[in-house]
């Protein structure tokens, strides 16, 4: 038997359903904030990510390839190169102010594990044309209310919040060559992963001496000049100013994120329970990105969640994303002779913006009945004999047990149906 490729995923209908809530309830969000969506290829061309994105996604998690023409391209491993591109190119005819998202689905070549998987869906959203402390404030408090629409307890969540010029600051006085910059901070993201003995030895090799590793050490435990500087009190405004809306956020300066293309504040939201012992999701701000793609500047910023982050975390919280029951009607003809009418009546239930199939044969209405409970049907309506000679159909509520006979022209739920005995 072939089975699917190790570490994606196939979305039966039950799964399909948990999916559509999830878009449901981040689309409810968005659009009611004045959000608009855009999409983009699977497919971008591999110098897209070189320049900018992290470089163990472009290096070791992404699918590169080349097509027949000899070009290489990348199944898309995220969405914010793809975003700065389309901006770029039509920066003179957009407006100077956007506010979009995206709903993609991106691929990474990484280990399988608790919460990622090598396909998924990833919602991506950006406000851009602005740099004033409230956009910040804005797209973190979007992320928020995201969680509750998808039903997470997120008394149980706090956002951490840094500002990548802060760690510029610190990388200049660290001693450290100028050009191993990036090292370094690819390095302090990956800290917590590596043994103190291994983070030193790493150190040492990009040029941080004992005096450079001890001013370091005093700045992760906060004890720093640095952090009274103006980049690290924006932070503490933007923390406090979330917090009047209700939300737990700290000041955390050790916060990196590991893309390249950050260019002040980062943020990362994590559950605070313990089970879910990574970033639920985050982002931050990339200013240079659209001018990196050789238009005019424009301020960025924006954050990136998947869709297997958010049900891994409901799993752990016991808590399941709100559904919006599709009402499915099933018409069962009594016999053959019926099946014309149960043709009709399913015409009248879909014009009316209802789901309704006719049942197969054979045409045992107990058997019928039976399946539709197992499907989760809503209401059934019977076409019978008699009934349908008067230009009527019997209307049962699956779940109450409920029926009432009701004329045709009138097939509409009635709110009374009377118990079956």
């Amino acid at each position: 038997m072939i089975t699917n490729i190790r570490g994606t995923r196939d979305l039966y209908p039950e799964e399909m359903r948990r999916r559509k809530a999830f878009l449901a309830a981040a689309r409810g969000v968005l659009d009611t904030a004045c959000y608009d969506e855009y999409d983009a290829p699977l497919l971008e061309k591999f110098e897209l990510y070189t320049a900018k994105s992290s470089a163990e996604i472009i290096e070791r998690q992404s699918y590169v390839f080349e097509d027949r023409g000899g070009e290489r391209l990348v199944l898309r491993p995220e969405m914010t190169p793809s975003l700065a591109r389309m901006v770029a190119a039509r920066r003179k005819q957009l407006p100077s102010l956007l506010r979009w998202y995206s709903l993609p689905e991106c691929w990474r070549y990484e280990r399988p594990q608790k919460g990622r998987t090598r396909n998924f869906l990833q919602l991506n959203v950006d406000l851009l044309g602005s740099d004033d402390i409230r956009a910040d404030v804005e797209i973190i408090d979007v992320a928020f209310r995201l969680l509750v629409a998808w039903g997470v307890d997120v008394g149980k969540v706090e956002a951490r919040v840094n500002d990548r010029r802060v760690l510029t600051s610190l990388l200049a006085v660290l001693g450290a060559p100028p050009e191993r910059g990036r090292e370094i901070m690819r390095l302090l993201d990956e800290r917590e992963k590596l043994e103190l003995s291994e983070f030193s030895r790493r150190l040492r090799e990009l040029g941080v001496d004992d005096a450079g590793e001890a001013r370091l050490a005093k700045f992760l435990a906060g004890d720093d000049l640095l952090l009274q500087s103006a980049d690290a009190e924006r932070v503490r405004t933007l923390v406090a100013k979330l917090g009047e809306l209700g939300w737990r956020v700290r000041f955390d300066p050790t916060l990196i994120r590991g893309f390249d293309y950050y260019t002040s504040t980062v943020f990362e939201l994590f559950d605070t329970s313990g089970e879910f012992s990574r970033a639920i999701f985050g982002g931050g701000r990339y200013d240079n990105l659209v001018a990196d793609m050789g238009a005019e500047p424009m301020p960025v910023i924006g954050f990136g969640v998947s869709d297997v982050a958010i049900e891994t975390l409901l799993k752990d919280q016991e808590r399941e994303l709100p559904f919006i029951a599709d009402e499915r009607w099933w018409v069962i003809p009594f016999s053959v002779s019926e099946v014309a009418g149960a043709d009709s009546v399913a015409t009248i239930l879909r014009a009316q913006g209802k789901p309704a199939s006719v049942a197969l044969p054979p045409y045992d209405m107990k058997r019928q009945l039976k399946r539709a409970a197992q499907e989760g049907v809503a209401k059934t309506v019977l076409v019978m004999p008699e009934e349908w000679a008067r230009g009527e159909v019997i209307v049962r509520d699956m779940e109450k047990g409920a029926q009432q006979t009701v004329k045709l022209e009138t097939l509409v739920p009635s709110t009374s149906l009377r118990q079956t005995v």
